[in-house]
Formats: C-alpha cells, structure tokens, sequence
C-alpha cells in the first residue's frame, strides 16, 4: 500500500516542477474541490436526517390508516 506521506510527497515534486503560477492555481482549485466536498457531506447528511424523520412519519401514518381501517370495519373491495 501506498502510505499518505509518499502521495503528499510526490504531489509535492510534481508541483515543484510546474511553474509558481500553475501551481498557486492547481493548489487552489485542490482546495475549493475539497471545500465543496465537506459543504457536499454536510447537505448529504442533513438531508438523511429529514428524510429519515419523514420516513419515519409516513410509517406511523401508514399504521394509523390500519388502526382506523380496522375500527370502521372496511374490507378491501374484491371487485374493484
């Protein structure tokens, strides 16, 4: 396996080899790229909570339509 340190080391000769300005602006975009990712996991997550919570909200309603089903007496129609 390739350890962390080598890979940080090799991207650090690649730049070494590019020009100041090429690779101010690759080390840029690395960083916004990156940015974007944690931005991206925090939406990702916040958006399993609210679904979660509405799954879990579309069941009990699901178990309250039975519950009155049940009490009203209503059978499913064979005909229809």
């Amino acid at each position: 396996m390739v350890s962390p340190n080598g890979f940080v080391e090799g991207g650090s000769q690649i730049l070494s080899v590019l020009p100041p300005e090429i690779a101010s602006t690759i080390l840029l975009l690395i960083k916004t790229i990156g940015g974007l990712f944690i931005v991206y996991l925090i939406f990702l997550t916040v958006r399993l909570y609210f679904q979660r919570k509405q799954t879990k909200m579309i069941r009990e309603m699901r178990e309250d339509i039975k519950d009155i089903k049940k009490r009203l007496k209503i059978q499913k129609n064979i005909n229809a």
